[in-house]
C-alpha cells in the first residue's frame, strides 16, 4: 500500500430548486455584483454557499 504524496480534489454544486437562491438572497447571504470576495474589506456577502465533507 504505497503512501500517495498529493491528491487532487474537486467538486460541484447543482441546485435544482431555484427558491433556495432567493431565501439566501433575501436574507442577505448572497452578493449583490454576484462574485465571492470574502477577504475585502469591508467584507461584503459571498457567493452561494457550499459545505462539503
Amino acid at each position: 500500500d504505497p503512501a500517495v504524496p498529493f491528491a487532487v480534489v474537486g467538486g460541484v454544486n447543482l441546485t435544482l430548486l431555484p427558491h433556495t437562491t432567493d431565501y439566501l438572497a433575501e436574507a442577505g447571504f448572497l452578493s449583490p455584483e454576484g462574485r465571492c470576495a470574502p477577504f475585502d474589506r469591508p467584507p461584503e456577502p459571498t457567493a452561494e454557499p457550499v459545505i462539503s465533507a
